[in-house]
């Protein structure tokens, strides 16, 4: 009798559990959307919204991570062992949703983004939780998250023909202040990843970057020398 009111005990809480983490869910995907849909398009705004992106698509696993260990609380034997004969057969799948996880954290990788390795070229048309849905000459093609991170890949264009542009930059002026600079030109597109990295020399920064469709780098490069940032296609400056 005790040892089943133990039990009952460990499934009401798991069940607790189960609501509070599907309630938080709930509350932190309401955020994204809020975030997303209100959120200003300026350089702060754009990190806020890939965070929560992240935020939300690594609580997922650790929610059934939290799940799974108080299952195997109740009954640390048997649950225990159920649990590990299950993870040896859905090993392969997990390793591929892990690795999904990291790719689709890329802010580059998503639907209508072109990718090419040396094994495969094309068009993404899905982002699914075990592989990628991608358009190719031969038709749809469906790639594991595991096989497509070991081809190694590079997204080289969008379906708007929208390019990781790089430039460098030359100014006395801090990094988190140039991007400031920047955020402020429409020309940017704010869905695309932005990165600004300092050169070997002082005072030199590389900056990637995405145009909106139709922009031209040349808009980007006379408004920054208008802030007094000195641009430049290679590193060395004339």
């Amino acid at each position: 009798m005790i040892e089943q009111a133990d039990n009952l005990f460990g499934w009401y809480n798991l069940g607790v559990l189960a609501l509070i983490l599907l309630v938080l869910y709930g509350l932190v995907h309401l955020l994204r959307l809020v975030i997303e849909r209100y959120m200003k398009q300026n350089r702060v705004g754009y990190q806020l919204k890939l965070s929560s992106k992240r935020f939300e698509l690594f609580y997922i696993p650790m929610a059934w991570l939290l799940l799974i260990l108080g299952f195997v609380s109740i009954d640390p034997i048997w649950h225990g062992i159920f649990v590990g004969v299950v993870g040896i057969f859905a090993f392969p799948y997990l390793q591929n949703y892990v690795s999904g996880l990291f790719l689709k954290a890329n802010p580059m990788l998503e639907i209508g983004a072109i990718v090419q390795s040396e094994e495969i070229r094309g068009l993404i048309n899905r982002v699914a939780s075990l592989g990628l849905v991608l358009g190719t000459s031969t038709g749809e093609q469906f790639v594991w998250y595991r096989d497509f991170e070991k081809m190694g890949f590079a997204v080289i264009a969008q379906q708007t023909n929208q390019r990781l542009q790089s430039v460098y930059l030359r100014s006395e002026m801090s990094a988190s202040d140039i991007l400031d600079v920047m955020f402020d030109h429409p020309v940017l597109c704010f869905g695309k990843k932005t990165t600004l990295r300092p050169a070997k020399n002082k005072g030199i920064y590389l900056l990637q970057f995405t145009l909106e469709h139709g922009a031209k780098a040349e808009d980007l490069m006379t408004y920054l020398e208008s802030r007094g940032i000195v641009t430049s296609l290679t590193e060395k400056f004339e």
